[in-house]
């Protein structure tokens, strides 16, 4: 009889055959070999089904049911071990990840894929998922906290340096006077302030006038 792991469909006198990978049988005298259950494989000549192991991405017992890992979880390897989560701050959206890289950074987070992620700074952002580095605040922006995705627009009329982590950092604009990380107002009729700042207005003096940003005899 053919030994369990292999088969002859055949009447005569040819050699029985080895099952094939994903493939087994647990009896002798055997014409076909059963296939594994979903989402399970066996090496060539597979006598058990529990030889049917889990794929890549499944975790379940050997010759059960295989279930696909879950979100934000991944498993690279074949067998009955659990699926693994993600490192910190990383997130996979692939149910069945098969691969650690496939856990990506989370918004803002920078890092490598499927390696631990760090928060962006203050003054700092990340919006998207992935790989990618944090960004400084652009000119006229502000974070003041860590992890952030967008920077906050400074009050109108202030302006701020690239990579401003407070609000204090949003200036009067020439021509506006107010203070730091506050809505700055112009400067009235006859007045002027050529800086930007928290400075007041200065009123021309006696025989001058206003000319844009500075007064003129």
């Amino acid at each position: 009889a053919c030994p369990a792991g292999s088969y002859k469909p055949v009447n005569g006198s040819g050699s029985c055959i080895l099952c094939e990978a994903g493939q087994y049988l647990n009896e002798t005298g055997g014409s076909l070999c059963f296939v594994c259950p979903a989402n399970t494989d066996s090496l060539e000549g597979s006598a058990a089904i529990e030889d049917c192991i889990c794929d890549t991405g499944y975790e379940g017992p050997d010759g059960g049911t295989c279930a696909a890992c879950s979100l934000g979880k991944y498993k690279s390897v074949n067998g009955s071990e659990a699926c693994s989560d993600c490192p910190e701050n990383t997130y996979s959206s692939l149910v069945g990840s098969a691969a650690i890289t496939d856990c990506i950074c989370n918004i803002g987070f920078e890092g490598s894929d499927g390696a631990a992620c760090s928060a962006c700074d203050v003054g700092t952002y990340k919006g998207v998922n992935g790989s990618g580095t944090c960004a400084e605040c652009e000119a006229g922006r502000y974070l003041n906290v860590t992890a952030g995705s967008v920077c906050l627009v400074c009050p109108s009329n202030t302006n701020s340096r690239v990579g401003s982590d407070e609000i204090t950092d949003c200036i009067c604009n020439i021509g506006f006077e107010g203070s730091d990380g506050a809505a700055c107002t112009v400067c009235p009729s006859g007045a002027f302030k050529p800086f930007n700042g928290s400075g007041v207005c200065s009123l021309c003096e006696a025989g001058q006038y206003l000319n844009e940003t500075s007064c003129l005899p």
